[in-house]
């Protein structure tokens, strides 16, 4: 059996998913698999937002762009 290296998984849990240190060790190592199996979701950047505003605008938005034209 392959050892677990603790400190990756609890670096993993802070930077990732944002689990302080005595929450990490309080999840059981089945919990803490089901956690650390799923992938990493993509954060966001400048062209995922811009896209999200296209998409989906705001009224104010709306109401900016009329008054432009």
């Amino acid at each position: 059996m392959k050892r677990m290296d603790w400190g990756r998984q609890l670096r993993l849990a802070a930077v990732h998913f944002s689990i302080p240190p005595a929450e990490f060790w309080q999840l059981s190592v089945w919990e803490w698999m089901q956690l650390s199996s799923q992938p990493i979701p993509k954060f966001m950047n400048h062209e995922d937002l811009q896209n999200l505003i296209e998409q989906f605008p705001d009224q104010q938005s709306k109401d900016r762009k009329n008054e432009s034209t």
